[in-house]
């Protein structure tokens, strides 16, 4: 799915030398290096990051913080895909806010890479910070601490550094047309747990 994910981030309404994809490889033993590699050839602004062994999500995203200087940080996961207005409605959150905030998008599960032509119906989430789909300035991320790298299961270390943003003062923004597809395959008896 992370070869999906790249060709629509890199196929934005945005000029390309106005982004850069940066990728966190996070001790893959798969073809993950070769994906990225494929997609820099394309003359794309991609650049991997490898960490040598897994260390988590939270030493991830923290390696690809550390590996930016750009003022806005888009976050998405690998298995997420998004349309080709994207970053350019991210960008319209934080232009419009004027000050520091977490720009979210809603997040529609879909079976397989293949985006619908009608977007399904979302359920809002009311989460702060969804690392499938936010934005958030670089230096409010340093600010604050950066993801805890000591959270080690699935999901608390983006509500931990949401509750640090919030506390630090950054409102949420919220805009529907941010949004972003999860390509999540249906549970069966075998994958539930």
């Amino acid at each position: 799915i992370l070869r999906h994910a790249l060709a629509r981030l890199t196929n934005q309404t945005l000029a390309r030398i106005a982004y850069e994809v940066v990728v966190v490889d996070d001790g893959s033993t798969d073809e993950t290096p070769q994906v990225i590699a494929d997609a820099a050839a394309g003359g794309a602004r991609v650049r991997g990051v490898r960490l040598d062994r897994n260390q988590g999500r939270s030493a991830a995203r923290n390696a690809g913080i550390r590996a930016v200087d750009a003022p806005l940080i888009v976050f998405v996961d690998s298995d997420i895909l998004v349309l080709p207005d994207f970053l350019q409605r991210h960008l319209e959150i934080h232009q419009a806010a004027g000050r520091d905030v977490v720009g979210r998008g809603p997040v529609a599960s879909i079976p397989s890479p293949e985006i619908p032509t009608r977007p399904p119906l979302t359920r809002i989430s009311g989460a702060y910070l969804d690392t499938a789909n936010a934005s958030i300035p670089r230096q409010a991320l340093v600010d604050a601490g950066m993801f805890d790298e000591g959270f080690r299961v699935y999901g608390w270390e983006d509500v931990d550094l949401g509750m640090r943003l919030r506390s630090r003062g950054l409102p949420r923004v919220y805009s529907a047309a941010a949004l972003a597809y999860h390509v999540q395959h249906p549970p069966t008896v075998d994958s539930f747990e």
